[in-house]
């Protein structure tokens, strides 16, 4: 365990993407956490920054069941770290990849949550009108 901030972090990341990868630690609570260290090249563009601090806002403001909770976030030797809730098992790809099709009752039980939380995060991020809405 490395100590991160405020935060123990195991070392080794539980996972990674294009922006950067994530590292399982705990909060000095011990609750467990999840925490993203974005990648330098996107932290040294101010534009980029710009825009991850402002998603980070966003995030941290949203409360719904299928949204992953941004606890805190904080800049250390010039990393940006996001601690976020900490969510353990297989995404949805490698459930699929080791259990195979999902059966279509069950698709259309994790698609009508996924509406759900795109509803509720677009009615937050862009205030819609009729005007918004095609009537085709």
């Amino acid at each position: 365990m490395i100590q991160i901030g405020n935060y123990e972090v195991e070392e080794k990341p539980i996972g990674s993407g294009g922006m950067g990868e994530v590292l399982k630690g705990y909060a000095p609570s011990g609750l467990p956490v999840a925490l993203k260290k974005i990648l330098p090249q996107f932290v040294s563009d101010y534009e980029y920054r710009k825009r991850i601090e402002q998603e980070i806002k966003f995030l941290h403001d949203l409360d719904h069941p299928n949204v992953v909770k941004v606890y805190d976030s904080f800049t250390l030797d010039g990393n940006l770290f996001i601690v976020m809730e900490l969510i353990e098992g297989k995404n949805l790809e490698q459930f699929v990849n080791t259990n195979g099709p999902i059966p279509w009752k069950d698709a259309v039980k994790i698609m009508t949550r996924l509406l759900d939380t795109l509803q509720y995060v677009c009615l937050l991020y862009t205030s819609p009108s009729p005007r918004d809405i095609s009537g085709s």
